[in-house]
């Protein structure tokens, strides 16, 4: 949840190693770093992930943390190339930011530039120009399952995030064609994304310093875009967890290919000081992938990934590892005592919607081997929820009448919340019972209702 970010004063991150070792550095745009950079909202939500508070599914939408996923996305008028009226201008700010840069910097000695892009993320937003880019009739819309039929994990963080509606509201959020909008203005905000990228490698050709430059790009997360009835990330699944990476050195502009072998984010920082040729700080945890650039293998055939923080119900674990010359990705949800693995096939089933964990018993076996080998999930998921019990003792010590500042009018829980709702005492109690009873690891809820004897079914 970002609480336990990185100091202001640290000194072993990318930049700071490069420009130790002679580099110009230049920064801007979104960092998210940094030691409590996220709201009050982020840090509740996260600290009460098995709270059992009340909710109703047809009646309310359940437990909403969040507002986007039933908005039909925003197509303003106008817009143009190069950010005329742009709906994403403190992007192109940024951009404009760091090209400058690019042109005014000393060419005899290296430079490194980072930019952190907002604009491929919800909101969804474009122009009319972008939008235009997008034929919409090309794009695939996921088919959704019935609440009911969700697993429960997935069930809860799709009420978390908004994306259950009350029956009323239900005729027009399910509507294909809505599903089908939003993701055109996803791919709207990629293709103005795409020329931003084109202004830097604009900027380098303009420098003289395009045979010597070396570009990387990618993103911090996906986004769901409404598969599996979801939107935005925190999700194990490919559509959030996987994305896309592109390195170009211009030092060999006719080097081209695609590599299908997993890769982590942090292998990025390796990666960078291996063809910068600076050494790395000792104690890192990811692979330079210069050898997949070369045509090499990388001795590593597996990855790992794992999430705890805020629109989930329980932390998620995850490994994508080759065997039998097929990629599948294995899900491991809390401490593995509640809920069984989920095992998919990437290669034939890249929407992961068949489980395979039952037929290939050999393979979930084979990767949750290598899943405890890089990280005790069990013992991590206790952990966690030891960690998220603690903070949230210390936040209500800590808070005068925090069972009203609770339902502040600022935090995104606040209707499902407010003093004014019928469920408030309900909801304050479930708080008091968490702090009364100690850290516990609990199933995800399936049911449409809770408690279920208020209208769902238990599970």
């Amino acid at each position: 949840n970002n609480y336990e970010g990185l100091p202001d004063d640290y000194a072993s991150r990318l930049d700071a190693v490069l420009h130790e070792a002679g580099y110009q550095t230049f920064l801007n745009g979104k960092y998210d770093w940094s030691t409590g950079s996220h709201s009050e909202n982020v840090f509740l939500d996260a600290w009460t992930t098995y709270a059992r508070f009340a909710y109703d599914v047809n009646a309310t939408g359940g437990w909403p943390l969040e507002t986007m996923c039933a908005s039909n996305g925003t197509v303003a008028p106008g817009g143009g190339p190069g950010g005329i009226n742009s709906t994403h201008s403190s992007d192109w700010a940024a951009t404009a930011a760091a090209t400058a840069w690019i042109a005014a910097c000393n060419k005899t000695a290296p430079f490194f530039v980072y930019t952190g892009h907002s604009i491929v993320h919800p909101d969804y937003v474009t122009t009319k120009y972008w939008r235009d880019q997008i034929d919409a009739s090309k794009i695939r819309v996921p088919a959704w399952r019935p609440l009911t039929e969700l697993h429960p994990c997935d069930f809860q963080a799709t009420v978390l995030k908004g994306c259950a509606p009350p029956d009323d509201q239900a005729a027009a959020f399910y509507a294909e064609a809505r599903r089908r909008e939003v993701r055109a203005i996803y791919y709207a905000m990629i293709a103005e994304f795409d020329e931003m990228v084109g202004a830097y490698v604009d900027a380098v050709n303009a420098a003289g310093a395009e045979k010597n430059t070396i570009f990387v790009v990618t993103s911090d997360h996906g986004d769901m875009q409404m598969e599996k009835q979801q939107f935005y990330k925190m999700t194990p699944y490919d559509a959030s967890a996987s994305v896309p990476m592109v390195i170009a050195d211009g030092r060999f502009p006719d080097r081209r290919s695609v590599s299908t072998t997993p890769t982590q984010l942090i292998d990025i920082f390796p990666t960078i000081l291996d063809l910068a040729g600076v050494a790395a700080p000792p104690g890192l945890d990811g692979l330079s992938l210069r050898p997949l650039l070369e045509g090499r293998t990388l001795g590593r055939e597996s990855v790992v990934s794992q999430f705890h923080g805020d629109d989930i119900a329980t932390s998620w674990f995850l490994a994508v590892g080759v065997f039998d010359n097929a990629t599948f990705k294995l899900i491991r949800w809390g401490n593995g005592s509640h809920h069984p693995p989920l095992l998919f096939d990437l290669d034939a089933d890249p929407n992961e919607d068949s489980d395979l964990s039952s037929s290939r018993p050999d393979v979930v076996a084979a990767m949750d081997a290598m899943l405890l080998g890089v990280v005790d999930y069990p013992a991590v998921a206790n952990d966690v929820a030891a960690y998220d019990y603690r903070s949230l003792a210390a936040w209500t010590d800590q808070t005068p009448n925090w069972r009203d500042a609770m339902a502040a009018p600022d935090l995104r829980w606040h209707p499902v919340f407010a003093p004014d709702n019928a469920t408030f005492e309900k909801n304050v109690a479930e708080v008091e019972r968490v702090l009364a009873s100690g850290p516990a690891v609990l199933p995800c809820r399936a049911a449409l209702a809770w408690p279920p004897e208020e209208g769902g079914s238990d599970s």
